[in-house]
């Protein structure tokens, strides 16, 4: 089970952070076709366990059909659809210590991907998240 400050630390090494906190920090995955995804994770505990949240803006609320993003969340096995202060989010959250630190890697590559897919089909190409 790792702890949070190792989870943070291995996130050092693998990827450029932009944003590097306590308890939060924030990188942006870059593609081959010179797309990009700005992704965070944030640490946080419920009665003593920790989650770690990761997610990354998806695109404005007027430019997702609620519906679809409903019926992605049914089979969308890498987080789900969240709305906040008009902007979609792929989100997921995890307990810290069921976390394998190769896996938490896969998370954030495999939730940027999508995201970007999303925001790439659905805002006509624009890359602003």
């Amino acid at each position: 089970m790792p702890s949070w400050e190792e989870i943070q630390a291995f996130a050092r090494e693998r990827f450029e952070l932009v944003e590097d906190q306590i308890g939060y920090f924030a990188t942006i995955v870059k593609f081959e076709d010179q797309r990009k995804q700005r992704i965070s994770a944030t640490y946080f505990e419920i009665d003593r366990v920790g989650y770690v949240q990761i997610r990354t803006r998806v695109c404005r609320e007027q430019e997702l059909d609620p519906e679809w993003a409903l019926e992605q969340n049914a089979s969308l096995v890498i987080g789900a659809f969240a709305l906040e202060q008009g902007t979609y989010f792929v989100s997921r959250t995890v307990a810290a210590y069921s976390l394998f630190l190769d896996e938490f890697e896969c998370m954030i590559l495999n939730i940027a991907a999508y995201a970007d897919d999303v925001e790439a089909a659905r805002r006509s190409g624009a890359d602003d998240f």
